[in-house]
């Protein structure tokens, strides 16, 4: 039995495309063993999962320690693998020492375009960026395969670093979920992280331009380990006196479309004030469709891609709120549902046991079956 390391230096049950690269490799047989950090909820992994708690040792200020703090618990493990996943930048030296100890396989997941994360900060331009792409153009040479969240990213890997990068999209695996017809009120819902960058106050502001009586927004945040934004979102609903948007707690990724289910319309809210905001693809995006809602998404080049594709649902003309809500009051019951019922069918295409049998097979051609 071939053994494979999957390395994360992320809260591994809040990390879905992560979950999925260690569910995809233990239901195919591979001995896993995963270095990340852990929760209350850590024994998830533990059946067929040899899961190494690194607890939260990673620390961009002590980068090189950490990552030899983080080889040590390996080592003292006594993992030898076969093939090492490398998720995000941080982790690369991690995959790099066990290539050239064990002649391990190397398939670096970069999840996003890691030196244009924060461009909006100055501090990440000047001290952070140079930093990761040092790391990256050290590494990536060595690397056996390279995956990606979407095609405009793995072009721009392509071309900064002149190796061939395949796209893994972040999709759920498949739920049979029942078409609910929409009514009024009509009810949007976004999920995901708290995070600034992404301007998701102006969903709020939007709701101010439409009728209260016919239009909610349900927002369920989660907010690591700075809750200040959080705080400004809600101080603002209620600055606006905004009864109709609600907050809801985060509800786990193994629930997720079902809870969904319920609403009308995902909001898929990212303002591009980076390059990985302006090429988002993210879970929640399909987690719309799997739900089988209708998606509205500013005009950004993936999703847009994807929502005409598949005809589920509609891009706004812009990202202010005065155009989304002058967009969202065009929506009906009769609209909604006609890309509610496309959903349905994209989600039996727009699935992770599709999505994932390019990355097993991936996997399967890295160790010689």
């Amino acid at each position: 039995m071939d053994s494979v390391l999957i390395v994360s230096f992320s809260e591994i049950l809040r990390d879905a495309r992560v979950f999925r690269q260690i569910n995809t490799l233990k239901n195919a047989g591979y001995k896993v063993h995963v270095v990340g950090y852990s929760s209350s909820e850590s024994h998830k992994l533990n059946e067929g999962v040899d899961f190494i708690n690194a607890k939260r040792v990673f620390s961009l200020k002590y980068y090189f320690w950490s990552i030899r703090r983080v080889i040590n618990l390996v080592e003292k493990s006594n993992v030898k693998p076969n093939l090492v996943v490398c998720n995000d930048w941080k982790s690369l030296p991690v995959g790099i020492h066990f290539k050239e100890k064990y002649r391990s396989k190397l398939l670096y997941d970069t999840h996003e375009f890691a030196i244009k994360e924060w461009e909006e900060s100055l501090i990440f331009k000047l001290l952070i960026s140079p930093f990761v792409f040092r790391i990256e153009k050290s590494y990536i040479p060595y690397a056996d395969k390279i995956t990606t969240v979407c095609h405009s990213i793995a072009q721009e890997y392509e071309k900064i670093y002149g190796k061939d990068v395949y796209v893994i999209r972040n999709m759920p695996h498949y739920v049979k979920s029942n078409f609910n017809p929409c009514g009024i009120p009509i009810k949007f819902v976004h999920h995901g992280g708290a995070i600034a960058s992404r301007r998701l106050e102006n969903m709020i502001r939007t709701m101010v331009f439409l009728p209260k009586k016919e239009f909610e927004l349900h927002l369920i945040l989660i907010t690591g380990t700075n809750k200040n934004y959080l705080d400004f979102l809600i101080n603002l609903r209620n600055k606006f006196s905004l009864k109709n948007v609600y907050f809801h707690k985060p509800v786990n990724q193994e629930r997720i479309v079902s809870f969904l289910s319920k609403f009308n319309v995902g909001w898929s809210y990212y303002y591009p004030s980076n390059i990985n905001n302006y090429y988002s693809l993210p879970n929640k995006f399909f987690d719309f469709i799997m739900a089988g809602l209708c998606v509205f998404a500013p005009p950004l080049p993936e999703q847009k891609k994807i929502i005409e594709q598949y005809d589920v649902g509609l891009i706004s003309n812009g990202f202010e709120p005065e155009i989304m809500a002058e967009n969202l009051i065009e929506l009906t019951p009769e609209k909604i549902n006609k890309f509610k019922k496309n959903a349905l069918k994209a989600a039996k295409v727009l699935n992770a046991e599709r999505e994932m049998a390019r990355f097993l097979k991936m996997v399967k051609s890295l160790l010689g079956e």
